[in-house]
C-alpha cells in the first residue's frame, strides 16, 4: 500500500515538479499491467465453456428450481406424521349486550396411528421424486456438456482449416511470384504462370469460404453459451496439441462402470417413486386407527381421549381403480428402465466402435498426409527445373491441401469420440 502523505508532492526544483507525474506514471503502468492480465485471462478452455454454460443456461436453472420444489415437497411429507390440532369458539347472541353472551370453546388433536403404510410410502415416494429431479438436472448438464464439446471442437477444426487456407494462399502466391521471375528470365513458359494465377484465385475463394465457416461455427458456440455480444471470446487451442493413442475398451466393463450415469439414475428413481405410490394406494384397503384428544367448555378443563377405527367399506370402486392404475404405472416404469438400460448399453457399444474407427482413420490420414507432403516437395523441385507445368503443380498442391484437411477432420473426430468416452468413464465423480 502506498501512503500519499509520504510522497514528496511539494518541493524545490525538478524534484517537486516530477513527483506528481511519477505517481501518475506508476498508476498508468499498473493499469496497463492489470489490463494486459485481464485480456490474457479471456482465453476460454473447453472446461471454461462448460461451466459457464451450466451457470447461465435457462434449462439448468429451471431444473434447479424443480429440484428445490421437490425437496420442499419431500420435507413437507414429514408433516403427515404429526398430529392435527384444531380449535374453535362460538356463542349465541341472546342479548344486545355482548358482555352477557356465553362463549363455548373447544380444542382437539387428531393423530393417525395406522393407515396401511400410506404415510411412509408417500414419504418414500416424494424422496424418490426429489432424487429423480436431481438426476434429471445432472442429465441436462451431461447433454449440454456433450453439445458444447462437439461445438467447441468443431469451431477449433474450422479455425485450423482457415489457417490452412491462409497458408495455402501464401504458399501459392509465393510460388506465383517465383514463377513470375522464372518466366521473366525465360526459364519457364508463360503458360505455367497463367495456370498459377488461376490457382491463386481458387485458393483465395477457398480461404474466404473457410473464414466464413469459422465465423459461423464461432457464432453457434457463442449462442450455445448464451454469451453477451460484448463478451471477449478467444478459444484455447492448446488442448488439441496432444493426440493420445486409443486403448481398446470392453462394452460390458464400461457398462458396469457407468451405472451411476444420470439417465439410468432418473429411470431407477422413477421406478422407486411409482412403486411407493402403488404401495400407498394399497394402504387404502386397510382400516385407519386414530387417536383423538381434546377439551371444551363443557368438560371444564378435563381432557377427553378417544381411540377410534375407521374403515371405508365402499367408495364406488375408486380404491380398486386407483390401485390398478398405480400398478400399471409401476410396470410401465420398469419397462422404461429396461429400455433405458438397453439403449445405454447400445450407446456404449456405438461409442467404442466409433472411437476405434476414428482413431484408425486418423492414423491412415496422417500417413496419407505425410506421403502427400513428400510427393509435393518433389513436384516443387521438378516444377522449378521446368520438368512439370503449372497444371501438375496445382494438382499436387490441391492433393496436399486435401490430405491435410482430411487429417484434421479425422483428428478432431477422434478427439470428440475420445472426450465423450472420458465423460462416460468419469460417471459418478461429480458434474461440477
Amino acid at each position: 500500500m502506498i501512503c500519499l502523505q509520504t510522497l514528496p508532492i511539494r518541493g524545490e526544483g525538478m524534484r517537486g515538479w516530477l513527483a506528481p507525474r511519477t505517481l501518475l506514471t506508476c498508476l498508468i503502468l499498473l493499469f496497463q499491467f492489470s489490463t494486459s492480465q485481464f485480456i490474457q485471462a479471456q482465453v476460454w478452455s473447453l472446461e471454461d465453456c462448460i461451466h459457464y454454460a451450466w451457470e447461465h443456461n435457462p434449462q439448468i436453472h429451471s431444473g434447479m428450481l424443480k429440484e428445490t420444489q421437490q425437496r420442499i415437497e419431500h420435507q413437507g411429507s414429514w408433516a403427515a406424521f404429526l398430529p392435527t390440532l384444531t380449535s374453535g369458539a362460538s356463542t349465541d347472541a341472546q342479548s344486545t349486550n355482548p358482555f352477557h353472551w356465553q362463549w363455548e370453546w373447544e380444542i382437539q388433536g387428531n393423530l393417525n396411528l395406522f393407515e396401511g403404510g400410506r404415510r411412509i410410502n408417500q414419504f418414500q415416494a416424494t424422496k424418490a421424486l426429489w432424487h429423480e429431479s436431481i438426476a434429471q438436472n445432472e442429465w441436462l448438464r451431461s447433454q449440454l456438456r456433450e453439445r458444447i464439446t462437439q461445438q467447441f471442437l468443431q469451431t477449433l477444426l474450422t479455425q485450423e482449416l482457415f489457417l490452412l487456407a491462409e497458408q495455402s494462399r501464401s504458399h501459392v502466391v509465393t510460388q506465383r511470384d517465383h514463377t513470375q521471375n522464372l518466366v521473366d528470365a525465360g526459364t519457364l513458359p508463360y503458360a505455367s504462370l497463367s495456370e498459377l494465377e488461376a490457382q491463386v484465385a481458387r485458393v483465395l475463394y477457398q480461404e474466404t469460404q473457410a473464414f466464413h465457416q469459422y465465423q459461423q461455427e464461432l457464432l453457434l458456440l457463442r449462442q450455445l453459451l448464451n454469451l453477451p455480444p460484448d463478451q471477449p471470446f478467444c478459444l484455447d487451442t492448446n488442448q488439441t496439441s496432444l493426440i493420445p493413442p486409443f486403448e481398446p475398451l470392453n462394452a460390458d466393463q464400461l457398462y458396469a462402470q457407468t451405472q451411476q450415469h444420470p439417465q439410468l439414475k432418473v429411470a431407477r428413481h422413477h421406478v422407486a417413486s411409482t412403486r411407493h405410490h402403488w404401495l400407498a394406494a394399497q394402504g387404502a384397503l386397510f382400516p385407519t386407527l386414530f387417536l383423538q384428544a381434546g377439551s371444551n367448555s363443557y368438560l371444564r378443563g378435563e381432557i377427553s381421549i378417544r381411540l377410534g377405527l375407521q374403515w371405508t367399506l365402499s367408495n364406488q370402486g375408486h380404491t380398486v381403480r386407483t390401485i390398478r392404475t398405480a400398478e400399471l404405472q409401476h410396470k410401465q416404469s420398469q419397462l422404461q428402465l429396461m429400455q433405458v438400460q438397453q439403449d445405454h448399453y447400445k450407446t456404449l457399444q456405438t461409442l467404442i466402435h466409433e472411437a476405434t474407427c476414428a482413431y484408425q482413420q486418423f492414423l491412415a490420414a496422417t500417413r496419407n498426409h505425410q506421403a502427400q507432403e513428400d510427393a509435393f516437395r518433389h513436384v516443387v523441385n521438378k516444377f522449378n527445373l521446368g520438368l512439370l507445368d503449372g497444371r501438375d503443380y496445382a494438382l499436387a498442391h490441391q492433393e496436399r491441401i486435401q490430405a491435410r484437411c482430411e487429417m484434421l477432420q479425422s483428428q478432431y473426430a477422434y478427439l470428440y469420440q475420445r472426450k465423450i468416452l472420458e465423460y462416460y468413464q468419469n460417471t459418478g465423480n461429480g458434474w461440477e
